[in-house]
């Protein structure tokens, strides 16, 4: 008597599969396993008992390192290898909501508006056209313990890229008119935050949890502030914290040699200046915040006091964070 079982009828399904295509021989893969993309009607997920196991072979993916270089002038010089063609360079400036202070509250974010704009050395309209001859990408973020500015093109670019960077973070040109337009941008932030439910609850959490203290203060300041952020504050608070040894150059997918070369070209030149003043401590005292505003909605959220970057527990707390369904890690 004959047993079917459901090993023969797979190896039947296999034969037949094999015999309705045009090549006889299963074409192999990188690590030498058959692919079975080729063959109709068996799953990618069927394993084929005929084929032994074989392990991937050491080195068929390189993993990338790091490397970190620190210039005399105190900025630090990160760089990642990847395949791409394409590379992402940023400045991180230890600086934020957290180190402003009542007299130019709103400075921050009023920097993340005018990034990429005029600088000592470009006008606005030349740093535009010279991003687009470049098709690069540009982004610059506010928070409450850093200021990220980055910038991504193809890895010929990257040189051009240092150099955009360095005239972005160490030579603001607060031009008038630029600066009553980015005021205006900035007023329709401040008028829709209401509207951003999630921007809305994330600021109005460091509010309760961190009452009458550094992180406790809001990233914009109100529609009546906006007055005081005039070129001088502004530049001054450039001056103390945008400083090369409180700043940290990082790319990703770029010969780390290559980098530092471009950083001495461009950073190397700038003094390390003083050491900024440290922001004030931030005292976690929980509370709660509501507002009542007309709508059928309620939004609400729930916060904990959290950990700061140094923290060994960092990473743990943000793996946590994604299981429970949260999307990036935030500090505090």
């Amino acid at each position: 008597r004959v047993v079917w079982n459901h090993k023969m009828a797979l190896s039947l399904a296999r034969h037949n599969a094999l015999r309705a295509t045009a090549a006889p021989v299963l074409r192999r893969t990188a690590w030498g396993a058959p692919d079975l993309s080729q063959v109709p009607g068996v799953p990618l997920n069927v394993p084929l008992y005929d084929e032994p196991a074989q392990a991937a072979p050491e080195g068929l993916v390189p993993t990338p390192q790091t490397q970190v270089t620190v210039m005399a002038n105190g900025l630090k010089v990160v760089s990642q290898g990847h395949t791409s063609a394409v590379a992402t360079v940023g400045v991180v400036v230890n600086a934020g909501s957290r180190f402003e202070t009542p007299a130019n509250a709103g400075t921050s974010y009023m920097l993340q508006l005018l990034a990429f704009t005029s600088t000592g050395s470009r006008s606005h309209f030349k740093m535009v056209r010279d991003l687009e001859t470049m098709n690069a990408q540009t982004a610059a973020t506010a928070g409450r313990e850093q200021m990220i500015y980055s910038a991504t093109a193809l890895k010929p670019h990257a040189k051009d890229l240092v150099e955009v960077l360095a005239e972005t973070t160490l030579e603001g040109n607060f031009v008038e008119w630029e600066l009553a337009e980015k005021k205006a941008y900035y007023a329709n932030d401040i008028a829709d935050l209401a509207s951003n439910p999630l921007q809305f609850v994330t600021e109005k959490a460091h509010t309760a949890g961190y009452s009458g203290s550094s992180l406790g203060s809001p990233l914009m300041c109100s529609a009546k502030g906006l007055a005081n952020l005039t070129p001088d504050v502004l530049g001054s608070f450039m001056e103390t914290y945008y400083t090369p040894s409180n700043m940290v150059l990082a790319a990703a997918g770029l010969d780390h040699d290559e980098l530092v070369k471009a950083a001495e070209s461009a950073f190397g030149t700038v003094p390390a200046g003083k050491a900024p003043p440290p922001p004030p401590k931030a005292q976690y005292t929980g509370g709660e915040y509501r507002e009542v505003v007309d709508s059928d909605i309620t939004q609400f959220g729930l916060a904990f006091e959290g950990v700061g970057w140094m923290d060994p527990d960092f990473v743990p707390v943000c793996v946590l964070n994604m299981l429970m369904g949260g999307g990036a890690c935030r500090e505090g």
